[in-house]
C-alpha cells in the first residue's frame, strides 16, 4: 500500500511547510501533500485551514491577510510560512507532491505549471469541473478526487480522476471493492481519521490497526501524519 505523508512530516515540522515536505520524502513514502490556498494579495501559500486560530491564536481569515500580514502572524507564533512557488522551486525530495487545491481551480495555466515541473505532481481536486480541466494536462493517476461523499465516485472518476479519496470513517459504509464496482478500473487512498481521538490533526495520526485494516479492505494507498508509524510498514 502506498503511504502519503498528511500535510509533510507534521508531527516533526510545522505542518504544510517546505521542511515538513523534504523530511517527510525523507522517509521514503510514496507522496507527501500540502493544501494550497490564496492570500489577499493572490500569493499561493501552503495552509490548511481558512483561519489563523488553531496554529496562532489570531481568528484572521487567510483571505483577508495579505502575504506579509499572515508571515508576520504567524512568525509571532514561532511559525513558518511557505509559498507555492517555494516548492515548485525549491522542492528536490524523491516522492511525489500531492496538491490539495482548496482554491477553485479552474485555471489552466495552473495546470500546465503542474505538469512542468521538475517533479511528479499529483493534483487534489474538490469538483468534477476541476478534473476536467486538470485531465488536459496530467495523467489520470496523477489527479485524486477529494469527493464530498462515496456517491460522487463515477462523477470524479468520468471527469479524470484515477485516484478516488475516501474517509477512513466512510469505510463502516462503503470498501474500496464496491467504489471499484461503480466506476471501473481506480485507486482507492483513504485518509486517516480516528474518531476517538477528538483533535483536528492528531486524529489523523492513524495507527497500525487503521492501516491494516485499509490493506486488509484492498486501500491502494494512505495518507496520514505519522510517517514514522507508515515507515515501518513500507519495509
Amino acid at each position: 500500500m502506498k503511504f502519503i505523508a498528511h500535510r509533510g512530516a507534521c508531527l516533526e515540522k510545522t505542518e504544510d511547510t517546505l521542511p515538513a515536505l523534504l523530511r517527510a520524502a525523507q522517509y521514503g513514502v510514496y507522496a507527501v501533500e500540502c493544501d494550497l490556498q490564496y492570500t489577499k494579495d493572490s500569493k499561493m501559500v501552503l495552509f490548511h485551514d481558512k483561519n489563523l486560530k488553531r496554529l496562532a491564536g489570531d481568528e484572521s481569515l487567510v483571505a483577508d491577510l495579505t502575504y506579509a500580514q499572515m508571515k508576520e502572524k504567524l512568525s509571532g507564533a514561532g511559525l513558518e510560512l511557505t509559498t507555492a512557488e517555494e516548492v515548485f522551486t525549491g522542492y528536490n525530495g524523491s516522492s511525489a507532491v500531492l496538491f490539495d487545491l482548496t482554491f477553485r481551480a479552474t485555471d489552466d495555466e495552473f495546470f500546465k505549471r503542474l505538469r512542468d515541473l521538475p517533479f511528479r505532481a499529483i493534483a487534489g481536486v474538490h469538483a468534477p469541473e476541476e478534473a476536467e480541466v486538470a485531465r488536459r494536462y496530467l495523467p489520470s493517476e496523477d489527479i485524486l478526487g477529494f469527493m464530498p461523499k462515496p456517491a460522487a465516485a463515477k462523477d470524479f472518476h468520468d471527469a479524470g480522476c484515477g485516484v478516488l479519496r475516501l474517509w477512513e470513517q466512510w469505510l463502516k459504509n462503503v470498501t474500496p471493492a464496491d467504489i471499484r464496482k461503480a466506476v471501473g478500473e481506480t485507486e482507492v487512498w483513504i485518509m486517516s481519521c480516528d474518531d476517538a481521538i477528538k483533535h483536528p490533526l492528531f486524529c489523523m495520526n492513524s495507527s497500525p490497526a487503521s492501516i491494516e485494516n485499509a490493506m486488509a479492505l484492498g486501500a491502494d494507498g494512505m495518507l496520514l501524519n505519522d510517517v514514522q508509524l507508515a515507515a515501518r510498514y513500507m519495509k
